[in-house]
């Protein structure tokens, strides 16, 4: 692109400062008003236009009725998350005999030692706190050695 405007420069700069540029000029710029102005051209600029009037009715009409599906479509999928989350919500409330836990709470979920108390201390996902008799001793992997019977191995 700029190679080409410097061309384009180099030529209108010949053009205007040559003995005859003035005159070329003029030449041109009567000759582009002559062909404007026929009226075969302004035949063809008024169909044109017309036909660019018709295409954008055309395409702002799609894009009403794309953004219309669009629109209907969220709504329904709105309306679908608000009844999963409200179903999710239904399966997730106490019941009458659980004893009243809530169980995306997390202070009323108990955690479980390696030792079996509720409370304190890490949850039952510590390797170093499982409860099998082997293979518990996860000290040499990063994680705390396991506790039997409450005391340290």
């Amino acid at each position: 692109m700029g190679l080409f405007s410097l061309g384009v420069g180099v030529a209108v700069g010949y053009v205007l400062g040559s003995k005859n540029g003035g005159e070329s000029l003029d030449r041109a710029r009567r000759t582009a008003s002559e062909t404007w102005n026929d009226p075969t051209v302004q035949e063809q600029v008024n169909r044109a236009s017309d036909v660019a009037a018709r295409t954008a009715q055309d395409v702002a009409a799609g894009a009403r009725k794309a953004a219309d599906a669009a629109a209907e479509a969220v709504r329904t999928s709105a309306e679908r998350v608000r009844e999963a989350a409200d179903a999710d919500l239904a399966d997730a409330s106490p019941s009458a005999g659980s004893g009243g836990e809530d169980p995306g709470d997390p202070d009323s979920s108990p955690t479980t030692t390696a030792a079996g108390a509720e409370g304190g201390g890490d949850v039952v996902s510590d390797p170093g706190l499982s409860t099998e008799e082997t293979g518990g001793d996860w000290a040499d992997e990063g994680g705390r050695p396991a506790e039997r019977g409450g005391t340290s191995a």
